[in-house]
């Protein structure tokens, strides 16, 4: 599969060697937390559009401290087109040379999704750690509005539960 840019608009991948250029309009990225106990449990999923984000954190037993949430968010800045743009170049990246993951059954999963304008998906689940894509992640991150919290889907390394669920403590 090679990688060519689209000329005014998110990264264009050339499926499979072919000659149709596919414009990417969705990014979905879904994650599982793998086995651990109930109480830490969840599956989230981020949602990116060139002018939208929506995000949902499912906890599997929802708690005072552990509370399922929803946001979205819509916009027509250009600085977001912007971070979408170099989202989708990412995310071409990665469908292009798609990771293999972990062996092991007991950390969590991702689940990731790209959508063409002309309806076709690519889709793609690997069993990962958290932080392992933090590069390919950067760009969607700054999407997240100032509000909210850090999705655990875009967790980086060393981040954990206690960081990004800080104010809920207070």
């Amino acid at each position: 599969m090679n990688i060519c840019p689209a000329k005014n608009s998110a990264q264009a991948v050339n499926m499979n060697g072919g000659n149709a250029m596919k414009e990417i309009i969705q990014i979905r990225i879904g994650r599982a937390s793998g086995y651990v106990i109930p109480e830490h449990g969840y599956s989230d999923e981020m949602i990116i559009e060139k002018n939208a984000v929506r995000y949902a954190y499912e906890p599997d037993i929802e708690s005072d401290i552990n509370p399922s949430r929803k946001w979205s968010y819509q916009t027509d800045s250009p600085v977001f087109e912007k971070y979408f743009e170099e989202a989708c170049g990412k995310m071409a990246a990665l469908a292009e040379n798609p990771p293999r993951g972990m062996r092991t059954a007991d950390i969590g999963s991702f689940d990731f999704r790209i959508t063409f304008a002309d309806g076709t998906e690519w889709k793609h689940f690997v069993c990962a750690r958290a932080g392992w894509l933090d590069d390919t992640f950067s760009p969607i991150r700054k999407m997240v509005p100032g509000c909210e919290y850090v999705p655990r889907v875009l967790l980086r390394e060393g981040e954990d539960r206690d960081q990004i669920m800080g104010d809920l403590k207070e």
